[in-house]
């Protein structure tokens, strides 16, 4: 369907909005998902989570700068997203302004990909009862 990783992640990103986004465990916490796609010539980040109706998708991806490496581990890593600079970044349809409309983002500034979509590793515990989660997300990046 399509040739290269730009293609891949449009196309990705409009069926999930299409036909939604649901991740392994209910919930926020887990349903979330990063892939890396590359063709040769650019590599990209794709991050998506389902959204509040439970029938659609948040979605970002960020073009992975050349000479540059992205490591991901358990967590979003897209920080700051410019949805208006196309040759960086690839985001789901009407992302601001839903995102404020879900409550995860205040509108001021550039929107933080991971601090609106991601849980807060330093408090979350994936089982309730067990501990936050930090040392399992941050220890595998090196």
């Amino acid at each position: 369907r399509c040739k290269t990783a730009r293609c891949a992640v449009d196309t990705m990103g409009a069926l999930a909005e299409e036909y939604g986004f649901y991740g392994e465990d209910p919930g926020a916490p887990g349903a979330g998902e990063c892939l890396i796609l590359v063709d040769g010539k650019e590599v990209w980040v794709f991050e998506i989570t389902g959204d509040t109706t439970g029938r659609s998708a948040f979605w970002a991806a960020a073009r992975v700068p050349e000479g540059h490496v992205v490591a991901i581990a358990n967590n979003f890593v897209i920080r700051e997203v410019d949805c208006s600079d196309r040759e960086n970044f690839r985001c789901s349809t009407d992302l601001e302004h839903r995102a404020q409309q879900a409550g995860v983002w205040d509108g001021r500034g550039r929107l933080d990909w991971m601090r609106a979509m991601a849980p807060d590793i330093r408090h979350f515990s994936y089982t309730p009862g067990y501990a936050p989660i930090p040392m399992y997300t941050t220890a595998r990046l090196w």
